[in-house]
């Protein structure tokens, strides 16, 4: 127990030190997208807002996504796991006011709009699970970059993967 309890601590004082520089806050974009089932439609639709069209009211006309066509294709604030991972990319990369190009995700074609950019407090609790899958990924490169660590996979000569019922708990139940 001593040996668990002194592993841990060390354990716990070198997550300290690797994710010392990190910050409770989160990147997130506000934004409005349009989607339309074909690029074609897209193209279209940017060459409308190009030539001063609204694009609230081209996204009531013409977005398939009905949870937010009604609202002008406002999709509020989110950070980058809400998301897709191509719309997300998309949406990071925009600057403010910027409309994308069609951007394709498995749902459609997007036209993305960003309206505004911050960064907000991550709840403690996240802060913690970032925290660990930094240092989860500090420890998987340490372990790539060494050719001299073995990792012995050997439990199963050690624990029952087909444990025994004991008799008290069978006898019980029936």
């Amino acid at each position: 127990d001593v040996y668990k309890r002194q592993v841990q601590l060390l354990r716990e004082k070198l997550l300290t030190e690797v994710t010392a520089d990190l910050e409770p806050v989160k990147d997130e974009v506000w934004a409005r997208h349009i989607l339309v089932e074909t690029e074609e439609e897209a193209f279209q639709i940017i060459s409308e807002l190009e030539d001063g069209g609204d694009f609230a009211l081209l996204a009531a006309k013409h977005s398939t996504d009905e949870s937010n066509k009604e609202s002008g294709g406002d999709l509020g604030w989110f950070d980058r796991e809400k998301m897709v991972e191509e719309f997300s990319e998309a949406a990071f990369n925009l600057e403010i006011g910027e409309i994308s190009e069609p951007v394709e995700t498995s749902f459609g074609y997007h036209i993305i709009q960003v309206l505004g950019k911050r960064e907000s407090q991550i709840l403690p609790n996240e802060f913690e699970a970032v925290k660990q899958e930094a240092f989860n990924a500090w420890l998987s490169e340490i372990r790539s970059e060494r050719d001299d660590i073995e990792i012995y996979d050997i439990w199963e000569e050690y624990v029952s993967t087909n444990p025994e019922v004991p008799q008290e708990l069978l006898f019980a139940l029936y």
